[in-house]
């Protein structure tokens, strides 16, 4: 474990522990991970205080790792509490299995999840399902967030990708080593985003030469590269929301869930 870039992860989560692909994803990214309890930050004063918060996971990681202040920059990535908080935006046009089956699995896995709205209101699917999402994108601070999750559909991708504030979520979680994914035809969003060039990653049929103009495009249903994980359908989106499952979680609660609802999935992996 390096750190290239001269910044540290702190990842404050239960007991310290974090997925096997989201510490791959931020090594790949060059930074030098500390796992800490996020007890240590609660005690520090109150889940509301984030800047005691911080202070108190990068004082907890240098008694624990004997490291000093004096790096280039500084990183810090808190889960408080049991959950891991993810960010799935509505637009107009949302493929409504991709999206629905995400956040009920996620939620399963105790993972906290916030559907905002680009703006105020009901959104409608693209198979005119309605919607009301928690709140709006101009309300929530993505930087508060762990991962980015966008759902595919037609035209919800495109309205997506022409929503500047889509796109610099995108870069700037993924410039963290935060988890960024995206379903179907919301790759295509990440292309736009700068996110997706020159890294291994999937999408809808209808996307594959896009993709192929500047990634490495898989066949696969589920494709994770790093902080990255991508996807193919409405029909691989319950094998989507377990493997995030897994990487935010862990495997063991990823095989839990996946008994409880019976679920049959097609990656040999699982």
């Amino acid at each position: 474990m390096n750190s290239a870039n001269g910044q540290i992860a702190i990842v404050a989560s239960p007991g310290g522990k974090m997925g096997a692909s989201l510490s791959s994803g931020l090594e790949d990214h060059g930074f030098l991970i500390f796992g800490i309890d996020a007890a240590v930050c609660q005690n520090a004063g109150g889940v509301d205080d984030k800047d005691i918060q911080m202070k108190a996971a990068l004082a907890a990681a240098q008694a624990d790792h004997g490291r000093n202040a004096g790096w280039a920059s500084l990183l810090i990535t808190i889960a408080i509490g049991n959950t891991m908080r993810i960010l799935v935006p509505m637009a107009e046009g949302f493929e409504e299995i991709e999206a629905i089956c995400v956040i009920d699995i996620l939620r399963r896995a105790d993972v906290e999840v916030v559907t905002a709205g680009l703006k105020e209101g009901l959104v409608e699917g693209s198979h005119k399902i309605k919607v009301m999402p928690d709140t709006t994108l101009e309300k929530i601070d993505y930087r508060d967030f762990d991962g980015l999750v966008l759902p595919g559909g037609a035209p919800g991708f495109i309205n997506l990708g022409n929503d500047e504030r889509i796109l610099n979520m995108a870069r700037e979680m993924d410039r963290a080593g935060k988890i960024v994914a995206a379903i179907c035809a919301a790759p295509s969003v990440l292309i736009k985003a700068g996110v997706l060039q020159g890294r291994k990653a999937t999408v809808s049929p209808s996307g594959k030469a896009q993709v192929e103009d500047c990634a490495y495009f898989s066949e696969e249903r589920v494709v994770v590269d790093g902080n990255l994980i991508t996807s193919r359908s409405p029909g691989t989106a319950l094998e989507f929301a377990l493997k995030l499952v897994e990487v935010l979680v862990g495997k063991e609660k990823m095989q839990e869930i996946k008994a409880q609802t019976m679920a049959v999935c097609l990656i040999g992996k699982f």
